[in-house]
């Protein structure tokens, strides 16, 4: 079976006058015979899927072509982790089980099966571009960018359990901030140079826009849990924090999305009411993405 997310994107100048329905399928056990037909007819005009249709077995350029056909001007873009490792990817080995690479990490607790990585290790980032090469031949249209934010688990000192903004990486005498601005850049660069024209959203890791170099790379920016954790409202400094670096990159007349998981009425109104204040358009669904969710639009 598979699971579909929906999101509907807004204000997005950038991309055409229309506005474009973006779609997320997660297929965990999908099968081509069902998938594509699925996808090919009752799918809008973007669609972000994994490079593998079972976890190991690419799509192939013409099952992407094929879903392509079901719209005029749809658009397929890949999922890629630039900032973790994943068990479940066509790059992973077996063997990195018992004997880890050297910019293989620990296991985040809450994904199991997705590693942190030090990610401007040579061998990650040259297994990232290859991948990358791969997403273009297979016909992929851009790609969507998570875990860029993982430079936030390297700015944690572990001896003061504080939290240091553009901690030094001793590796590379700069920031671990910096690192992931540069490998973020690298990223987008070699994803260009494949197709000139591919769209690059980024998910999260809104503190790296803060650069030019970094926002001219980036087409769309989405967040998650903006205004809420899910149970209660964030801390309007973190909110602050969060939008201060949204500006920029807003006023370049980029768009934002936002997802939202929370389920109590008090809170989703609360939500509502920061969207309107923020004219941001928000998705509320489950954090699983077991549900097609809700859009609210201010």
């Amino acid at each position: 079976m598979f699971r579909l997310c929906l999101l509907i994107l807004f204000c997005a100048p950038v991309l055409s006058a229309a506005t474009p329905q973006l779609t997320y399928l997660l297929q965990a056990d999908a099968q081509p015979e069902h998938t594509i037909p699925y996808l090919t007819e009752q799918l809008g005009d973007w669609v972000i899927l994994d490079t593998a249709i079972d976890g190991n077995t690419r799509w192939t350029k013409e099952q992407l072509q094929t879903i392509q056909s079901g719209k005029t001007g749809r658009k397929l873009f890949a999922y890629i982790s630039i900032g973790e490792a994943e068990s479940y990817r066509p790059y992973w080995q077996t063997s990195w089980h018992d004997t880890p690479p050297d910019f293989l990490l620990q296991e985040n607790p809450d994904w199991k099966e997705n590693y942190l990585v030090r990610y401007w290790h040579t061998a990650w980032q040259t297994l990232i571009l290859q991948e990358l090469q791969n997403i273009m031949e297979q016909g992929f249209d851009g790609i969507m960018i998570d875990k860029a934010d993982s430079f936030e688990n390297f700015e944690h000192d572990i001896t003061t359990d504080q939290w240091i903004d553009h901690r030094i990486n001793p590796e590379t005498q700069q920031s671990y901030r910096k690192d992931m601005q540069d490998w973020l850049i690298i990223v987008c660069t070699t994803v260009r140079q494949h197709k000139p024209d591919a769209t690059v959203i980024l998910q999260n890791a809104t503190q790296l826009l803060d650069k030019q170099s970094c926002r001219s790379v980036i087409d769309i920016a989405q967040l998650e849990d903006l205004f809420s954790n899910g149970k209660r409202l964030t801390r309007n400094n973190e909110r602050k924090n969060r939008l201060a670096d949204l500006t920029a990159f807003r006023a370049e007349n980029k768009p934002v999305i936002v997802v939202e998981y929370c389920t109590q009425n008090t809170i989703i109104s609360a939500v509502e009411q920061q969207a309107r204040t923020n004219n941001i358009p928000i998705l509320f669904t489950d954090r699983n993405l077991t549900s097609l969710g809700r859009m609210f639009i201010p």
